[in-house]
């Protein structure tokens, strides 16, 4: 058994003669040899090949057939550690008779297969030395009379010595036409029933479908039909205006008072005095349903106009389809074309990875500005804090009106739920949710979204359907229903500082403003209510709240108490806001 490995051997032998042979003679001859076998009991080493000429080439043709014997004989000598030779043999396809290189010898009229003896004149090489190419062309052409030193490529060797040109084509045979001493009759086959093959799906037409990336947008279906409704029916999935979102079912309240104004102001007249309108606030507060609001109020009020309302994501995947498909020019067509463009979640295309897609949005924003359309963009950051949005993008965004919508305050959650009680009320009339209740969804979902909120109602409504409560449910109930949505904190412990804080909140001043000593009645009213409230619901001592609020002398606290009292018996309002406060201080305690 054969302790060399063939494949090894072989690749050993191939970087050898590297260094040996031309680059062109190599690839023509030598490389073209796949080993057989490597047999060390016999020293025999047996190749194959496709085609014959190679085979005789490398045998007559001196300078290969000495490198390649010397090659292969160093490499054996080197990993068999002895000073013997191999006998190489190659066939080819068709053989009878293997072929032996041995020394090359002149040519003479042989048959197909030549067997010649080695006569092992080869003299192998020693086991870390190497013959340069010019070694072995000095030993073989010193009596040559014609320059082959200047012979390069196998071509030129292949002409010297007469043997046919490298072709990957097999040998063409010159074709003789038949003869016939009878006429040949040509039967006519009867068709060959074969069954119909399946063949793979190819689409007629690209997968963007027209020539348009939207064809309600092209003139000839824009003539006979409304663009808006063809733009809800012809791409429902990213470009549909929720109806649900209209300014009926928003309720303004606190920071979303502004925005609510605005967005009724660009409905009724649009790209006249806020443009673009850039609605900022965090998630779950609104912004997506206000922008739908506008778009579902010009639809009403102006039918003829387009309304494009898409996400920034749906507007990135079209604008990459646009240049997948080559529709660039219908994709800048298509937007650059309505009258009404909101698009949501703006901040999501500022990634670096998108640059393409905001030099894209910032011609569209060029060309809808210059033309007089209005653009309405929602976004949970703002345009200065992108900060991979380009600069030219975030200063446009800026040009317009930015409005910011914070989270609702307790009231605004207290009319969220009631509006929404209301509608359920439709579907279930037994439904019945007491103020108490209410109350309660408005302190425990203060600073929080209106998401979680509505979330928390779907849940509570539906248990109390299950378990046929809808005309049981109290506070308890509610916790119980709620406990794993709503946040666990620690109970809140009514002192000083929480009545500061919350009267500051309450009447939205900054605590250190109701602590100070500005006189103002802005804040010197709410501090005195202040004030009143720590002796009221904790007892607390008037040195001690006169302390508190950074008043030296405790006749100040005792003046704040007596005046309030007596306001609340000569004034309804003071005496209602007074006990509004104390019910959602003892809520939230």
């Amino acid at each position: 058994m054969s302790n060399i490995n063939l494949n090894d051997f072989w690749n050993k032998v191939r970087e050898d003669i590297e260094n040996t042979l031309p680059k062109e003679i190599l690839e023509s001859t030598i490389l073209r040899l796949l080993p057989l076998t490597l047999d060390e009991t016999s020293k025999t080493l047996t190749l194959t090949t496709m085609q014959a000429y190679i085979r005789d080439f490398i045998e007559k043709e001196p300078m290969i057939n000495t490198a390649f014997r010397n090659s292969v004989n160093n490499i054996w000598q080197r990993l068999s550690q002895n000073n013997s030779t191999l006998t190489i043999i190659i066939t080819t396809v068709g053989d009878k008779e293997p072929t032996i290189v041995s020394e090359p010898t002149e040519p003479a009229n042989q048959g197909p297969i030549s067997t010649i003896s080695d006569d092992s004149k080869t003299q192998p090489l020693a086991t870390d030395t190497f013959t340069s190419p010019t070694n072995y062309e000095t030993d073989i052409y010193a009596a040559d009379t014609t320059n082959d030193q200047e012979l390069k490529g196998y071509d030129q060797l292949a002409q010297r010595f007469g043997l046919p040109p490298i072709s990957n084509e097999p040998p063409q045979t010159p074709s003789v036409p038949p003869t016939y001493e009878e006429p040949v009759k040509v039967l006519a086959q009867p068709p060959v029933s074969r069954p119909p093959m399946k063949r793979p799906y190819i689409p007629e037409e690209p997968a963007m479908g027209s020539d348009s990336l939207f064809p309600h947008l092209e003139p000839a279906n824009m003539a006979t039909q409304d663009a808006n409704t063809i733009l809800n029916e012809n791409n429902k999935s990213i470009l549909q205006l929720n109806p649900a979102y209209t300014f009926d079912t928003f309720i303004p309240g606190g920071s979303s008072q502004m925005a609510y104004v605005a967005a009724q102001n660009i409905a009724e007249n649009p790209a006249t005095r806020y443009n673009p309108f850039f609605i900022y606030g965090k998630s779950g507060l609104g912004k997506t349903h206000l922008m739908h609001a506008i778009g579902n109020e010009i639809k009403r009020r102006y039918p003829a106009l387009r309304i494009m309302c898409i996400t920034s994501e749906n507007f990135l995947n079209l604008f990459v389809q646009a240049i997948r498909f080559k529709k660039n020019e219908e994709f800048r067509n298509t937007f650059r074309k309505v009258d009404v463009l909101l698009i949501d979640d703006i901040q999501f295309i500022q990634d670096n990875r998108y640059a393409g897609t905001q030099m894209e949005f910032f011609h569209t924003f060029n060309a809808l500005t210059d033309g007089k359309k209005q653009i309405v963009l929602t976004s949970d950051t703002l345009p200065q804090d992108m900060d991979q949005m380009e600069d030219r993008l975030k200063t446009r965004f800026n040009s317009g009106l930015v409005v910011t919508i914070e989270p609702p305050n307790s009231e605004t959650l207290e009319a969220i739920t009631k509006s929404y009680i209301d509608k359920q009320r439709e579907l279930l009339p037994e439904l019945r949710i007491p103020n108490e209740v209410i109350r309660f969804f408005g302190t425990t979902y203060y600073n929080r979204s209106v998401r979680d909120l509505q979330g928390a109602l779907i849940k509570l409504i539906s248990a109390a359907e299950m378990e046929q409560k809808l005309d049981q449910i109290t506070v308890e109930y509610a916790r119980y229903v709620l406990r794993d949505l709503i946040p666990e904190t620690e109970e809140t412990i009514l002192s000083i500082t929480y009545i500061q804080d919350f009267i500051a909140d309450y009447f939205k001043i900054k605590k250190e403003l109701l602590v100070g000593q500005k006189r103002n009645k802005q804040y010197a009213h709410p501090r005195q209510i202040a004030m009143y409230l720590c002796r009221e619901l904790i007892n607390e001592s008037y040195p001690q709240i006169s302390q508190a609020f950074g008043k030296k002398d405790h006749t100040t606290a005792i003046h704040a108490y007596t005046k309030i009292s007596e306001d609340m018996e000569k004034n309804a309002d003071l005496k209602r806001m007074i006990s509004d406060i104390i019910s959602k201080i003892n809520g939230h305690t």
